[in-house]
């Protein structure tokens, strides 16, 4: 008989809680804009809590990508595996990456070379505002497209191989950081 009566008093406090959930009710831009003060981590977590959170929670603007030296190649291609997934949703679904960052530390760069090539030059579809980048043991250039994107404002580049480039466009660039550059 307790039981029962716990149950119904926490089925109607969740019922009382769903009712006033004002939060779910925002502009998924404001919601989005909340989720940007949260770790990557903790804003998946918002997945968790219902339906429309799952959807909110996996757009986030802000996208963090983070790979640490190891050994094992599979780690690497994972690694670009999903950083190629997210950020395609991101264009299948036209939506605005405010802020990317990505971390790689790893020898053997070649899935992180592709990966650039491909994304770099979507950077203005993106309306990418903040870039960071930081690619250990990078051989290759940086593809020059970073150097056209004029929605950065902000422009961090370590360990990135830089080469020459013929036009700059980077109009509202207000902040750029180079870190360990390599120069070509």
């Amino acid at each position: 008989m307790e039981k029962q009566k716990q149950a119904a008093e926490t089925e109607e406090s969740l019922y009382t809680a769903m009712a006033d959930d004002r939060l779910t009710q925002l502009p998924i831009h404001i919601l989005h804009h909340i989720l940007c003060f949260l770790s990557q981590k903790e804003a998946l977590r918002t997945c968790l809590l219902s339906k429309q959170w799952r959807h909110i929670g996996s757009t986030r603007p802000n996208l963090e990508f983070s790979e640490r030296f190891d050994n094992t190649q599979e780690k690497s291609v994972t690694v670009v595996t999903v950083v190629n997934r997210i950020l395609q949703g991101f264009c299948d679904q036209n939506l605005s990456v405010h802020q990317l960052r990505l971390e790689i530390r790893r020898s053997d760069l070649r899935p992180v070379t592709t990966l650039l090539e491909k994304w770099i030059p979507m950077i203005p579809a993106f309306n990418i505002k903040v870039l960071k980048l930081n690619i250990l043991f990078n051989t290759q250039d940086l593809p020059s497209a970073i150097f056209l994107a004029e929605s950065l404002e902000e422009l961090h580049l370590c360990n990135c191989r830089l080469c020459p480039v013929e036009s700059v466009r980077l109009k509202s660039l207000r902040a750029l950081t180079l870190e360990q550059k390599l120069l070509a």
